[in-house]
């Protein structure tokens, strides 16, 4: 399991522990898929009540795709890199 997939986990079991992130995600409803090191795929169902789901493999219909290195994205989850600016510089 890479560093990236074990944050992503990780920061999906903490959001189903945590009564305030569930509340601030309540009423979002979406699938990211992962593709890390372009041969690692994982994905995350968030449900409406705020609750998130971990699973493996490819999902069906994401309603979008994040594609990284594993070092980059646990950047981004650890604030080292810019989401924004780092999509801009084609990183």
């Amino acid at each position: 399991m890479s560093e990236a997939k074990d944050l992503v986990k990780k920061m999906c079991d903490i959001q189903n522990q945590d009564k305030d992130v569930q509340a601030a995600l309540k009423g979002w409803k979406a699938v990211v898929q992962y593709q890390i090191d372009n041969n690692e795929f994982f994905y995350v169902v968030y449900k409406e009540d705020g609750t998130c789901e971990f699973k493996e493999g490819k999902a069906e219909k994401p309603t979008f795709t994040i594609i990284a290195t594993s070092k980059f994205w646990c950047d981004v989850l650890r604030g080292k890199e810019d989401p924004v600016a780092s999509f801009m510089m084609g990183k």
